[in-house]
């Protein structure tokens, strides 16, 4: 039985702007070309790890995206709330993921595997174009754009092709393939934009929760798994609780502070 009017709440929007295909790796491309292009610029860190090997760390705020050009070719762009920690040998390409989540587009160099290391499990390319998640604390999400990808997880192993998705979480990889348009989706963090294809609305927010101060929650648990499909400004959550409004859901703000955390509830029939 189809929902009511006043109970409906399916989020369909485009934002204006480019949404073809091409539009995400021209995007990247894009921040690739032009070091005038990146979102923050904190401090970089020099290290040096156990084994004496100098290390160089990056981080990002929320919010906030940083491109690093790396010594060897490979370019990285972090994500919002991110830390990695690089170091390149003569012998290795180490990358450590310490938090958030990172496109990798790694130099191809078959002396010297480009390896990244995110909670004890091991994402190897030798010249390829990929992402990696820190999702939870035993859950690790990896994308691949283009190229070959090996995955070593502490009781599994597999290998991914273009256009698959993996997920290594408590030793174990489960690896399954993607559509492009899915993929574009999964990407388009790296023009600051989130796209949503009938996720349920508490993933949403946590999405939003990621990229912003200001933070995002759900008052009426009947709107958890209401579907929510568009694309947004990751950090535009002023428009996104508008449209939310319109499909009968209301913005309830903790205090009268223009800054204020917002609360998702139900409009009630008749109500406002």
């Amino acid at each position: 039985m189809p929902k009511s009017a006043a109970h409906r709440f399916s989020l369909r929007v485009v934002i204006t702007g480019r949404t073809a295909r091409t539009a995400v790796w021209r995007g990247i491309a894009g921040l690739l070309v032009s070091a005038a292009v990146f979102f923050a610029q904190p401090a970089t860190t020099f290290l040096t790890n156990a084994m004496g090997m100098n290390e160089q760390a990056y981080e990002t705020r929320l919010g906030d995206q940083r491109h690093l050009h790396l010594e060897d070719g490979s370019n990285i762009i972090l994500n919002t709330d991110s830390e990695i920690r690089v170091r390149i040998s003569p012998q290795k390409r180490e990358i450590q993921l310490i938090r958030g989540e990172a496109l990798f587009i790694a130099a191809p160099d078959s002396s010297r595997p480009f390896d990244v290391h995110a909670g004890g499990n091991v994402v190897r390319a030798l010249g390829t174009r990929f992402s990696v998640r820190i999702r939870q604390e035993h859950r690790i999400d990896v994308l691949l754009a283009e190229g070959k990808l090996a995955l070593y997880a502490s009781e599994d192993s597999g290998e991914m092709a273009s256009g698959e998705y993996a997920i290594l979480q408590r030793g174990k990889i489960t690896i399954d393939t993607m559509d492009p348009w899915q993929l574009d989706g999964r990407l388009a963090w790296t023009n600051g934009i989130l796209v949503f294809s009938g996720e349920p609305l508490d993933e949403v927010i946590m999405e939003f929760n990621r990229y912003n101060t200001r933070k995002l929650s759900i008052g009426d648990a009947t709107l958890n798994d209401e579907p929510v499909s568009g694309r947004f400004r990751a950090t535009d959550i002023v428009t996104f609780v508008a449209l939310l409004k319109q499909l009968g859901a209301r913005p309830a703000e903790t205090s009268a502070h223009a800054e204020a955390d917002i609360r998702i509830i139900r409009i009630p029939p008749g109500g406002r």
